[in-house]
């Protein structure tokens, strides 16, 4: 190919990608880019990208599927041994003692999960990954412990327990959607005051259930009067309560306040004086 300009001839090889001017100046160019070849390569590229990526996706919802599987096993067995210890009456304690043995069906789950996501980094790295708007909204379910007041109305519980288990775990379960609907429009929500007070509350009342449950246990009779004690949360169903229900969102607090702590902990200085601080 080749074209004038002026007096002088201007010659393009597509070969050597060069170009040459017969006339008094010569003008060499770099090599030319072979674009065919480049483009064969990006597709080879692209397919090894894709692969990787559902390689990836295949691996995490393999292992997604055997954690919440073992997590779902512990809860099944919770629940049966739940009901046998209420319908034997296993952890029935004497009246007027106010170390219940039921308490241990509330500590006893707890302190396993703690323990085991102290020793397992695969536990660990599964919360981590876990969004707290699914962990906070189901705590919603903690309005059941308004049962808790019909049983008094009734006479089947005293008004120093029902009362203040009822009311905390009615207003924490209320809260719960509220505190979700926050997290799910601003993530940054979950590094609040107000969303870790949340589940520090909802722990706090949990502890405040079981300090008015011994007292109300008839070791101090001007505390229940008529005689009217805890002892119905010893036995099947209401044994559902200590010994199912209340580990397991204890576990579910946990379940968002761990990461939150683990991700403080590892957080820069000036970071970690804004989580404190509760800064949006």
């Amino acid at each position: 190919m080749s074209g004038s300009h002026g007096n002088g001839r201007i010659a393009f090889s597509a070969g050597k990608g060069t170009r040459e001017e017969t006339g008094p100046e010569r003008i060499e160019l770099a090599p030319s880019i072979i674009v065919p070849d480049i483009e064969k390569c990006l597709p080879d590229a692209r397919r090894q990208k894709e692969s990787k990526r559902r390689a990836s996706g295949r691996k995490g919802r393999r292992t997604g599927f055997y954690l919440w599987t073992a997590l779902g096993l512990p809860v099944a067995a919770l629940f049966l041994a739940t009901y046998v210890i209420g319908s034997k009456g296993l952890l029935v304690g004497e009246p007027g003692n106010p170390l219940r043995p039921v308490a241990l069906s509330a500590i006893a789950p707890v302190a396993v999960f703690l323990l085991t996501y102290w020793r397992s980094r695969a536990l660990r790295d599964f919360l981590a990954l876990q969004s707290p708007v699914l962990l906070t909204a189901l705590q919603s379910w903690r309005v059941i412990g308004f049962a808790f007041l019909p049983l008094y109305a009734f006479g089947h519980l005293p008004a120093l327990f029902a009362w203040p288990a009822g009311i905390g775990d009615l207003l924490v379960g209320l809260a719960a959607p509220f505190l979700a609907w926050q997290v799910l429009k601003s993530p940054s929500f979950s590094r609040t005051r107000r969303f870790l007070a949340f589940h520090l509350l909802g722990l706090f009342d949990f502890a405040l259930a079981i300090a008015v449950a011994a007292m109300s246990s008839g070791v101090v009779p001007r505390l229940v009067p008529g005689g009217i004690g805890s002892a119905a949360m010893e036995v099947w169903p209401m044994n559902i309560f200590p010994g199912f229900l209340v580990p397991l969102f204890i576990i579910l607090h946990l379940s968002v306040l761990l990461p939150l702590l683990a991700r403080k902990e590892t957080r820069p200085t000036g970071q970690v004086q804004d989580f404190a601080r509760g800064a949006t």
